[in-house]
């Protein structure tokens, strides 16, 4: 459809961070996206926005524990891939 579509994935809720600028703060929780859900609306992003970059955003993406399948099913799908 439009490849100037950036979409925002957050995946996680966790960060190992406290940033005082960030409007996430206190995030110290473990709640992530199961991989089997994170994977299926991957695809279904990728059906309605097939030339889009995204962009793997949480809290931290890589606290993500399947954040490798995640990198590597985005690189298939999506024409740039960031976090």
């Amino acid at each position: 459809m439009q490849s100037d579509i950036t979409i925002y994935y957050i995946l996680t809720e966790s960060c190992n961070c406290s940033c005082e600028f960030c409007i996430r703060q206190n995030m110290q929780i473990e709640k992530h996206m199961e991989l089997t859900q994170a994977l299926f609306y991957l695809n279904k992003l990728n059906d309605f926005y097939k030339d889009s970059s995204i962009v793997l955003t949480g809290g931290e993406p890589f606290l993500y524990p399947n954040i490798e399948c995640i990198i590597s099913e985005s690189l298939k799908l999506f024409s740039r891939v960031f976090s």
